[in-house]
C-alpha cells in the first residue's frame, strides 16, 4: 500500500465515524473535505449547516473538533512534491464518491441540494471547478 491509499482508509474511517455521530435535527446543506498536506498535516471534514454553505473556505477556521491530524504527510509531500498533494485530493474525490454510491450519506440529515467538495488548504486542488458545482458532487 501506499501512503495515499493507507491515508484513505483512516480517512474513511473518520468520515463514517463523523456522518454516524452527527445530530439529525442539523441537516448538513456543505460537506468540505478539506486537507493540508505540506505543513502540519491534516484531514477534515467540516459539516456545514448553514443555509447557504457551500465551498467557501469557512473550513479552515472550524478544524477544532472537525478535524484530525495526518503527521506523515508533510514527509510524503517534501519527498513528492505536488504529486502527493494533487493524488492525496483526488484520492479523498474518489472517495467521498464511493461513500455516497454506497449509501453511506444517506443517514445524514440533508439540505436540499446538499453538495460536497475537496479543497486543499494552499490552494493546490480543489473538486468540483465552481461552474461544475451541482452535478457529479450532490451529496
Amino acid at each position: 500500500m501506499n501512503d495515499v491509499s493507507n491515508s484513505l482508509a483512516v480517512i474513511k474511517e473518520y468520515i463514517l465515524k463523523r456522518i454516524a455521530e452527527h445530530p439529525s435535527d442539523q441537516p448538513v446543506k456543505f460537506m468540505a473535505l478539506g486537507y493540508e498536506a505540506c505543513q502540519g498535516g491534516l484531514f477534515c471534514l467540516f459539516l456545514d449547516t448553514r443555509p447557504d454553505a457551500g465551498p467557501d473556505g469557512t473550513w479552515t477556521v472550524r478544524l477544532e473538533g472537525n478535524s484530525i491530524d495526518m503527521p506523515g504527510w508533510p514527509d510524503c509531500a517534501d519527498r513528492l512534491g505536488d504529486d502527493f498533494v494533487i493524488q492525496l485530493g483526488e484520492g479523498i474525490k474518489a472517495l467521498a464518491i464511493q461513500l455516497r454510491e454506497g449509501g453511506a450519506f444517506k443517514q445524514l440529515a440533508k439540505q436540499d441540494g446538499c453538495e460536497f467538495g475537496v479543497e486543499e488548504m494552499e490552494g493546490n486542488y480543489g473538486w468540483p471547478r465552481w461552474e461544475e458545482r451541482g452535478n457529479e458532487n450532490l451529496a
